[in-house]
């Protein structure tokens, strides 16, 4: 009993660290829209860019760490995060791409475990340009990268509480 409960408030702890996060990236990621539609030519503007998306990684992170302390046990209020739309969308993926993945139930956490061979073939069965190929891939890097820190308690985000789960 005294276990199911603990299992229900890791459940709850993990929903709150995923719905706060993705509030987070919906604002930050019209912020960014907003950097590469206004002038994303000046040094400044770039280094802005650059920084509003490492943040966005840092947060799809944090989502990804948090559903993986459930050790599969992912309830129906958490499929939905990380949100794979908004990343491809991020990332630059043509609508019409975006549209396919999801529609054939591409998940960010699938992308994340294929190797580069497996996202070729990716690119190729959703006809992706060989430039959203090469940003999508590169994105993936990054996000495995800053999760691999997370996962490894090396790196924390300032609002970021480190959850321990038995």
């Amino acid at each position: 009993m005294e276990s199911s409960s603990k299992e229900d408030d890791i459940v709850v702890a993990t929903e709150k660290i995923c719905k706060s996060a993705q509030s987070m990236i919906d604002f930050e990621a019209k912020y960014l829209q907003g950097l590469r539609n206004i002038c994303a030519s000046t040094e400044l503007t770039q280094a802005e860019i650059r920084e509003s998306e490492s943040k966005l990684i840092k947060l799809f992170s944090r989502q990804l760490v948090a559903k993986s302390s459930l050790r599969g046990k992912i309830t129906a209020s958490l499929n939905k995060y990380p949100d794979t739309q908004k990343w491809l969308q991020l990332v630059g993926m043509p609508d019409d791409v975006i549209l396919d993945m999801i529609e054939k139930e591409m998940k960010l956490e699938s992308l994340l475990e294929m190797s580069e061979d497996e996202m070729e073939q990716i690119a190729a069965q959703f006809d992706i340009s060989d430039e959203d190929s090469r940003a999508l891939l590169t994105s993936l890097i990054n996000l495995k990268l800053w999760t691999g820190k997370l996962y490894q308690g090396r790196y924390f985000l300032h609002w970021y509480t480190k959850m321990t789960f038995e």
